[in-house]
């Protein structure tokens, strides 16, 4: 939407560029609360499954890729 609408309002550009800016870095950090408080809610539902141990082996597998080749822990995440 930003390309139709900078080139249909040159002038107006930069405004439409910061208003997507800012709309991104909200929807960033509602993602990111969303997450974050989601898990600590389910965290007594995920020891109870017996998952902890499974994602905690994650984690160290990822932090041991990102240790060895940070490119490789991007692509692991992004597929």
């Amino acid at each position: 939407m930003l390309a139709p609408m900078s080139l249909a309002e040159p002038r107006r550009a930069l405004w439409f560029a910061t208003l997507s800016l800012i709309g991104s870095v909200c929807g960033a950090l509602v993602g990111y609360l969303l997450g974050h408080f989601a898990f600590a809610a389910l965290q007594p539902l995920i020891e109870w499954l017996g998952w902890s141990a499974k994602i905690q082996a994650q984690i160290e597998t990822l932090r041991t890729l990102v240790a060895d080749s940070p490119w490789k822990a991007f692509w692991a995440l992004v597929l």
